[in-house]
């Protein structure tokens, strides 16, 4: 996969698939997140979640370097220190208090994404929380745009997920717990915690 083709299109792209929603589905994670130390982003791209941070110590993993570019344009209070890699293959024995997946997850088939969640698991700390916000499956007009970006992204990318997946029901199969969950764009959009499972809280979800 590389975004890099898609770079400068991917904001304007998301505006009319969002409209002024776009703005709420990209800040709605920025006050849990600003309450943690280390935070790791994954697939961040134009870094449109950094100008409402102002706290964590920030790595940013990206692997689209045009996406990076941007990214570093946008002004925050926050440290931040890039990484132009795939995820998959960036070597770190760093752990982080919290892993931020903004669509990022959507993107692989569901072998990748096991691998991804695996690795996940080992970059985070023993309380650490992931927080994932990415499509679910809505009515037929909203599965049919995400069909078309699937495609769109395939094509231009070298996307390797070809359907969107049950993320939520993936995560909690490959050992997570979701502690929060919260729904947008009328139940199109989940924004959700989740704790590993050999140390979360069985803590009912909300």
């Amino acid at each position: 996969m590389n975004f890099d083709r898609v770079a400068g299109v991917y904001d304007r792209l998301a505006m009319c698939v969002f409209g002024k929603e776009w703005s709420k589905v990209q800040s709605v994670a920025a006050t849990e997140l600003n309450r943690v130390k280390k935070l790791l982003i994954l697939g961040g791209g134009t870094g449109a979640i950094l100008e409402e941070l102002g706290h964590p110590e920030i790595t940013y993993v990206e692997m689209s370097g045009r996406m990076i570019d941007q990214a570093k344009q946008r002004p925050t209070k926050s440290a931040v220190r890039f990484v132009n890699t795939d995820f998959l293959q960036w070597k770190s024995d760093q752990q982080f208090d919290a892993i931020y997946c903004p669509f990022f997850l959507d993107c692989f088939n569901e072998e990748m994404l096991l691998q991804v969640l695996q690795k996940i698991s080992e970059q985070l700390k023993d309380n650490g929380i992931l927080h994932v916000v990415d499509f679910q499956k809505g009515n037929w007009i909203q599965k049919t745009l995400v069909q078309m970006m699937l495609l769109f992204f395939k094509i231009a990318s070298g996307l390797s997920a070809n359907q969107l997946l049950d993320l939520r029901q993936k995560i909690v199969t490959s050992g997570y717990d979701e502690m929060k969950s919260k729904e947008l764009q009328s139940g199109w959009v989940f924004y959700s915690h989740f704790c590993f499972s050999s140390i979360a809280s069985k803590l009912q979800v909300k």
